[in-house]
């Protein structure tokens, strides 16, 4: 083989070499932003189920208040009427 020929392959190979790293590059940049986004999906999820928590929690609060008022307005009522 002589020098051009050795000289060419030489250089194919780097070109080869060049183009397989930044597709790696690529692939590992690909991977790290799917990571990142599946991490803040989670986080996300989190929050919301943070957030139908408290709002359950508030939705339980008000119907027993609502409860407590009926309650407190049937009694109120009766000592009304065994007092008329």
């Amino acid at each position: 083989m002589n020098r051009f020929h050795q000289k060419q392959l030489e250089m194919e190979k780097a070109a080869f070499k060049e183009r397989y790293e930044e597709q790696e590059r690529c692939q590992q940049q690909l991977q790290e932003q799917r990571l990142k986004l599946m991490r803040e999906f989670k986080q996300q999820q989190l929050r919301n189920s943070e957030t139908l928590a408290r709002m359950q929690s508030v939705t339980v609060i008000f119907l027993n208040l609502t409860r407590l008022d009926s309650t407190l307005l049937k009694t109120v009522a009766r000592r009304i009427k065994a007092i008329m």
